[in-house]
């Protein structure tokens, strides 16, 4: 399957909530859509519950040990924007 664009995101369960809502109308608004997700110290029994929402989602996991949670939102910030560059190299069609 074609894809007419890609959407990525990171995520940790601070936002997860979030997803949810992002990937629910990515699946109405942009069914063709992949969206690529990082999710940072999430459980991988998530991963189940997302694809109910979305199926034409990817999702990849990190775990990392924070001291506080500025350490976690600086991390999902900064790793939002390698995670596009890496998507970049891997796709042919709009990131967003």
């Amino acid at each position: 399957m074609a894809h007419q664009i890609v959407l990525c995101t990171v995520s940790s369960n601070n936002y997860f909530l979030y997803l949810e809502r992002l990937i629910a109308s990515v699946r109405i608004n942009a069914p063709e859509a992949i969206v690529n997700i990082i999710l940072v110290n999430v459980d991988r029994s998530k991963e189940n519950y997302l694809k109910k929402i979305n199926p034409n989602i990817i999702i990849n996991y990190e775990y990392i040990q924070f001291t506080n949670k500025e350490q976690l939102r600086g991390y999902c910030a900064n790793r939002r924007a390698l995670f596009f560059v890496e998507l970049m190299n891997e796709y042919d069609c709009p990131i967003a």
